[in-house]
């Protein structure tokens, strides 16, 4: 942990001569102490990912072509039956974000991100093409999802490296606009997957009610043999989730809702075998 907290501070070392042009001068002890409780680092980030290709090999492969990460590219600001303003009107870019880092005085990092105009909203979409299996020789092959489309709003994310437990919790704020899946193997399709918060109704949209929280916990855990591994725990994740058609070979067989959904007290440990 102490390794993570020093690439933390030497990221933000390496920031500060882009971000501002000034005399770099030794401090004494006394000059040092008058430094601590300053601000820390703040980054405006504008974005758009494209990955040709993401491949996990153990003896087959797992891959999932065409990934992009960016804004929703639409011309609406209004999601959800609310308004979200400018930033959730950005284009194909991923943008109106701004993060915060700071370190506090128990050594602790918090990096906080969040829309850079207050009020706005950060809209994202996600999408991909094929996800396969593919043999070791590559000559067999199984087609696991044809397409995958993913828009929504982030509203803020917050993580904190805890030095005194040496883990990180994450609070995301977020809600999920459209989500559509083709799941070929199974001839099954998924479209418009809405994910908000428990107290959202559409009939009556309020702001407060359509983001959903999850919080989740990371940190290192034995496993059943007695062996430092990932431990991934979510203390609350509660939401309202529907699904707007659910196709088994291409017709559709009804909409499914599900309300108040709880996640909690989960815990996973990840490793490898």
């Amino acid at each position: 942990m102490n390794g993570l907290r020093k690439s933390v501070l030497a990221i933000a070392v390496a920031a500060l001569p882009f971000a501002v042009q000034a005399e770099i001068k030794v401090l004494d002890d006394s000059a040092m102490s008058a430094v601590t409780g300053q601000a820390g680092v703040s980054i405006e980030l504008q974005t758009k990912i494209d990955i040709g290709q993401f491949r996990y090999t153990d003896e087959g492969s797992f891959r999932v072509s065409d990934i992009s990460i960016g804004g929703t590219g639409t011309a609406t600001s209004t999601y959800f039956g609310v308004n979200w303003g400018p930033g959730a009107r950005s284009g194909d870019l991923l943008d109106d974000i701004l993060i915060n880092i700071d370190i506090a005085s128990d050594g602790d990092a918090i990096i906080n991100m969040l829309p850079a105009n207050l009020g706005n909203a950060v809209d994202f979409k996600v999408t991909t093409g094929d996800w396969e299996l593919v043999s070791q020789d590559g000559t067999e092959n199984t087609l696991l999802v044809s397409s995958f489309n993913l828009e929504g709003l982030a509203f803020g994310m917050s993580a904190r490296i805890d030095t005194s437990t040496d883990t990180m919790r994450i609070l995301a704020d977020f809600a999920v606009a459209d989500m559509d899946v083709e799941v070929d193997f199974l001839a099954v399709g998924l479209k418009d997957i809405q994910i908000t918060g428990a107290g959202y109704d559409s009939a009556a949209p309020r702001l407060l009610d359509v983001p959903t929280t999850l919080d989740v916990t990371l940190g290192k855990r034995a496993n059943r043999n007695g062996v430092d591994s990932l431990a991934v725990d979510i203390a609350d994740w509660t939401f309202d989730m529907s699904i707007g058609a659910v196709e088994i070979g291409g017709t559709s067989i009804g909409r499914v809702v599900l309300d108040n959904v709880t996640i909690a007290n989960t815990s996973m440990i990840v490793y490898g075998h």
